[in-house]
């Protein structure tokens, strides 16, 4: 089992291949731990992130090519102020990636709000 970090920073915007890193040689994504934190001062503020072998973001469409997990956070307050949420998460799942492929993080931000990420992805090579 390989295990592969992806993190990101003060997210603020939508943005496609936040960061990205290389898959080493053939496997299956075995599990996905999310550790997510978000400072919100807006209301109706949301943050989505995927993890996609497609660098460019498909948040929100409905036909989708190469996203396999994706998380949100999003808060709603009556009046402005300061609202702080995170969330952890451990997925199971078994995606099939190849040696060479990238694997890319991809966010959806509204209102305004800074987002920071911490992604492990295990993979159990050589299948």
């Amino acid at each position: 089992m390989r295990t592969y970090k992806l993190y990101s920073g003060n997210v603020n915007a939508t943005a496609s291949n936040i960061t990205s890193t290389q898959i080493l040689r053939n496997g299956i994504i075995k599990r996905i731990r999310w550790a997510l934190s978000v400072d919100s001062v807006t209301d109706n503020a949301e943050l989505a992130m995927e993890l996609s072998v497609n660098p460019v973001s498909q948040v929100g469409l409905a036909t989708i090519q190469g996203a396999f997990d994706e998380i949100r956070w999003a808060g709603n307050f009556a009046t402005s102020g300061l609202a702080q949420g995170g969330v952890n998460a451990t997925r199971d799942l078994d995606f099939p990636v190849g040696a060479g492929e990238f694997m890319y993080l991809n966010a959806y931000v509204a209102g305004t709000l800074v987002g920071h990420a911490t992604i492990f992805v295990d993979v159990q090579e050589g299948k």
